[in-house]
Parts: structure tokens; sequence; C-alpha cells
């Protein structure tokens, strides 16, 4: 049998394919947000976990909102800085919703560890998200300054445009 080898494909997701991606993948927390904040019926059982008891529903409602919306928002407009916030807030607010979730489970001897652990990948997916978003600005800001440098140095551009 012919020993495996590693193959030379570098994963990258095609932008027509990336864009719906990441609006689906922020709309999450705005729909859950939007049913936290609207609250429940009188017939839905109450499974709160001591982490959601914390705050009133609403208020968790109101930061998945924050944490979606700021992405989404920061995504149209192409604001890193908006993005980056908002998907601080998602990956907080879901690790803090994992955190409940990991102990009612475990409470349970385990039975349900299935939805902490979708929490937990929905937070860690914003948080490396967001700091991989704050890696490429910092770049993109490191080379912008560099190349305004660079042109003002050789009289390309006025002083006053080198910051």
């Amino acid at each position: 049998m012919a020993p495996l080898h590693r193959g030379d494909w570098v994963p990258l997701i095609p932008t027509s394919f990336r864009w719906p991606i990441l609006a689906l993948w922020v709309l999450e927390p705005v729909v859950r947000g939007i049913d936290y904040v609207t609250g429940d019926g009188p017939n839905t059982t109450n499974s709160l976990t001591f982490v959601e008891q914390a705050m009133p529903l609403w208020a968790w409602g109101l930061l998945f909102l924050a944490g979606g919306s700021l992405s989404i928002s920061g995504f149209l407009l192409r604001w890193p800085r908006m993005t980056i916030l908002g998907l601080h807030i998602a990956g907080t607010t879901y690790a803090a919703m994992a955190l409940g979730l990991t102990v009612k489970a475990v409470e349970r001897g385990g039975d349900g560890f299935r939805t902490p652990v979708m929490f937990a990948v929905f937070a860690l997916t914003f948080w490396f998200a967001a700091f991989g978003y704050l890696q490429q600005w910092r770049i993109e800001q490191a080379t912008r300054a560099a190349t305004t440098q660079k042109l003002a140095e050789r009289g390309l551009i006025g002083e006053e445009k080198v910051q």
C-alpha cells in the first residue's frame, strides 16, 4: 500500500461562496437575539442555565443582537473595527452560554453535551475571526503607513500626508 502524502491544495473559499457563509454565520446571533428579546410563551419549558438566569433574557438577547448586528454592519460598511467589536461581543456571549450549558450537561451526567459544544464552537469561530481580522487590519495599516513614508521620502507626496 502506498504511503499517504499531503497534497498542495489550500482550502480557501471563493468570494462568491464566502459572502453567503459569512452572512449566515453572523445572522445566527441576530436571530437568537430576537428570540431572546421577544421572550418565551407561557407553555415553553423553562430550562435556563445559571448563566442565562444571571440577567434577564432580553438582556442576553440584546448582547446577541449587538454582536450580530455590529458584525453584519461592519462587513457591509467595510469597517474592520466595528466587525471586530461585534465578533468579540458575539464570542463572549456564546462563551458565557457554553459555560452555563456545560455545567447543566455535567449536572445531567453528560446528557445533552452537543448544545454546549455548539455554543463553544460558535464562540471560538467568532473569536478566531475577530483576531484574524484584527491581524489583517494591523498589517494593512502598517503597509499603508510604510508606503506613505516611502512616497514622502521620494518627494512624491507632501510631508503633511505622513502621520
